[in-house]
């Protein structure tokens, strides 16, 4: 069994060839608050010092080298359960012409590159189809979804997002800040029934949109099979 002297030898020596403390440990079984106190009053050359420097950028780069690998396999660990989780969904509704209008929807007018699931459209009834069917088949409560409207400067004084409330039974407190397009040359209604856009917006975040994204390329396969 090494003494206590060889150790902090052996440990004063790796540390001299540039070693860290963590490489160190490895070799020699102390603490890191015992390395401390035995290296406190070496004195490294100018050459031992360089090859401290070199040693410490390389072992930077190899963590975040391992940094980003571990992330890599996260990532792609959660698409798999995505994917998993949007096959699972589908085969359970392929056969339910709703189910697969709102896939069908999503494709047209969802978000493909946002962080979250998202479906805007000016149609009432488009609106509240969607949200019936985030509802019924991503099974998410109205409680966890939002509204965001979208029109112009002009139209501010028309409270859309009283009108949007009261369609969606969504409370204001669920609505997002309302964006207004400046009016470069006026402006003026072509339908009279025009409300905004209302986007819609459902919490869950990166994972719903995975979901809804590989139900899109489930629905895509199914409909190779008719071309």
């Amino acid at each position: 069994m090494k003494s206590r002297l060889e150790e902090k030898y052996k440990a004063i020596e790796l540390r001299k060839k540039g070693l860290s403390y963590k490489d160190i440990m490895r070799e020699v079984k102390v603490s890191k608050s015992s390395l401390s106190g035995w290296f406190k009053l070496v004195e490294l050359s100018p050459e031992e010092e360089k090859q401290l420097e070199i040693r410490a950028v390389q072992n930077s780069g190899q963590g975040r080298e391992r940094a980003s690998i571990s992330n890599r396999k996260k990532r792609i660990e959660r698409e798999n359960i995505a994917k998993l989780e949007a096959q699972k969904i589908f085969e359970k509704y392929e056969n339910d012409p709703n189910f697969i209008l709102g896939v069908g929807l999503y494709w047209a007018e969802g978000s493909k590159r946002t962080s979250v699931f998202q479906f805007m459209n000016s149609d009432p009834q488009m609106i509240l189809f969607m949200i019936y069917w985030v509802k019924n088949y991503l099974k998410i409560s109205q409680k966890n979804t939002s509204l965001r409207i979208h029109t112009h400067e002009d139209f501010r004084p028309e409270n859309y997002e009283k009108f949007w409330s009261e369609l969606t039974k969504i409370p204001l407190t669920q609505f997002q800040k309302t964006i207004y397009k400046p009016n470069l040359h006026g402006i003026f209604k072509k339908n009279p029934s025009y409300k905004g856009c209302a986007r819609l917006e459902v919490s869950g975040g990166i994972k719903i949109l995975r979901i809804l994204l590989y139900l899109k390329e489930c629905l895509e396969n199914k409909l190779k099979m008719l071309y």
